[in-house]
């Protein structure tokens, strides 16, 4: 379904009128930071899991916190009326959304026109990651929920949003590695690139109790694999393997498998990429909530 087209005016000022309600905390209110929510899921949040056939309403625990949601699940925040399309609605999903930290959340709209455009840029501010018409299969986004070419703010800002911040330095760091793992087959290669000194940058990320740069590194190579096999889910491993700079597909599943824990064809069945983020992020010390 078209969403129309407008100049960019309305939008900017509708933005312009609800920054004056604040822009989204990295921690939405009414969550207490312990997976649990005040207030059961609205109705118009759902979520789908592979093979993304069907939707079903957001559950909670018996302690208070929304049920865990299966690997490669998605979050859809789905409008039928423009009734609906306000910051407060943005707020609820938000806040819900800070608990499932492994889902991507994405806007399912059934009217179009200047409000659809209008509202579909304010979410975009509040972490919707894609917006599908009503109808529209969930797999066209496949793309749009994969990791970024340079994915290091979207990184950082999933982290922030889990309660997990950054100094400046080790924000820099840790995106500078990860926008440029793409470019390098090593770390040394790339710090030899950046100017940057490892064992002194990993001291102070240790200091500060973050995964040392290579392991970093290791997350910024895996998430170039991760988009590949998303966004070219038809090309064969080994023409892939190729194209990101590895010796053969065997090289690429293993990379793959010691990052995330899972081969390859699991991560071509998926869509998004936090629920693997979560899966690195175990297995370096630091936790990421999916409810429960």
């Amino acid at each position: 379904m078209p969403l129309g087209t407008h100049d960019g005016t309305d939008g900017q000022r509708l933005l312009h009128e609800e920054r004056r309600h604040g822009a989204p905390p990295a921690r939405a209110p009414g969550h207490s930071g312990t997976g649990r929510t005040t207030k059961s899921p609205p109705p118009f949040l759902h979520w789908t899991a592979p093979p993304y056939t069907d939707f079903a309403e957001v559950r909670v625990c018996s302690n208070g916190g929304a049920a865990p949601l299966p690997p490669g699940s998605v979050l859809a925040l789905r409008l039928v009326s423009p009734a609906a399309a306000t910051v407060a609605t943005l707020a609820v999903a938000h806040r819900w959304r800070s608990t499932l930290r492994t889902a991507p959340l994405v806007l399912q709209l059934g009217f179009d026109g200047p409000q659809a455009l209008r509202f579909v840029a304010l979410a975009a501010e509040w972490g919707v990651h894609g917006v599908l018409a009503e109808g529209e299969p969930i797999t066209a986004l496949r793309a749009a929920l994969a990791p970024r070419s340079a994915p290091g703010e979207a990184v950082l800002r999933w982290h922030a949003e889990a309660g997990q911040p950054f100094t400046a330095r080790a924000a820099a760091l840790v995106r500078k590695i990860l926008d440029s793992a793409r470019d390098h087959a090593s770390l040394a290669s790339l710090c030899r690139s950046a100017h940057v000194c490892e064992p002194t940058e990993r001291k102070y990320l240790h200091k500060h109790r973050l995964p040392a740069p290579r392991a970093w590194f290791q997350l910024g190579r895996g998430l170039q694999a991760v988009r590949a096999i998303q966004t070219e889910p038809e090309k064969p491993l080994d023409t892939l393997a190729s194209d990101l700079g590895y010796s053969d597909a065997a090289s690429l599943s293993r990379h793959v498998l010691r990052t995330f824990g899972v081969r390859p064809g699991r991560v071509r069945e998926t869509m998004g990429w936090q629920w693997l983020a979560a899966r690195w992020a175990e297995r370096a010390g630091r936790t990421v909530t999916n409810g429960g």
